[in-house]
């Protein structure tokens, strides 16, 4: 028997396919290469199980994403899922270098971002754009479905188990080198 079943869907066939799992009776803990909060929200504490990767969870315990999450509640009365923190994250980022740089000219915020100007995004690390490629440079997270039992609501689904890379690793070491990634910015 397998420890688990990998699942390489997105949106709403990774909604499907864990309603349907769950259906089905199946034994083993489910895990995949993507994973977006709203859509394990739809699915249902009930049909999720298992080990995710996650680039950032409400329940992030840091005082800027405590702050946001709790603006964001305030507001639309539930918290914001990984979209909305890459949305919000988006516009921050940009805004920030737009101050720094006194300017809107596309090619000065560039050279801002390639400098390695870092940016609070809302996690224990802060993050960077890698010039060769303008990757963002930051933590991901282990993420485990939580018992339904230990669950504060129905919106508390995940234990954040660690951070990918760790505290003392080097942000690049989840992203292909630059000899690896045809895409060249630099």
């Amino acid at each position: 028997a397998p420890d688990f079943v990998y699942i390489n869907l997105a949106g709403g066939d990774q909604t499907t396919f864990l309603k349907q799992y769950k259906e089905f009776g199946l034994p083993f803990k489910v895990s995949g290469g993507v994973m977006d909060t709203a859509g394990f929200w739809a699915a249902g504490i009930e049909s999720i199980t298992g080990y995710w990767q996650s680039l950032w969870y409400h329940g992030m315990q840091t005082d800027t994403s405590q702050a946001f999450t709790k603006a964001f509640v305030e507001k639309y009365k539930k918290p914001p899922e990984n979209q909305a923190w890459g949305d919000y994250m988006g516009v921050k980022i940009m805004a920030a270098a737009m101050e720094e740089a006194k300017t809107t000219d596309p090619d000065a915020i560039i050279g801002l971002l390639e400098s390695g100007m870092d940016f609070d995004i809302l996690k224990p690390r802060k993050g960077t754009f890698r010039k060769s490629d303008h990757s963002l440079l930051q933590e991901m997270f282990v993420v485990k479905v939580k018992d339904k039992a230990d669950m504060a609501d129905k919106w508390d689904i995940f234990e954040i188990v660690e951070a990918s890379p760790g505290a003392n690793e080097n942000l690049d070491v989840i992203q292909p080198t630059q000899a690896e990634n045809a895409c060249n910015m630099g």
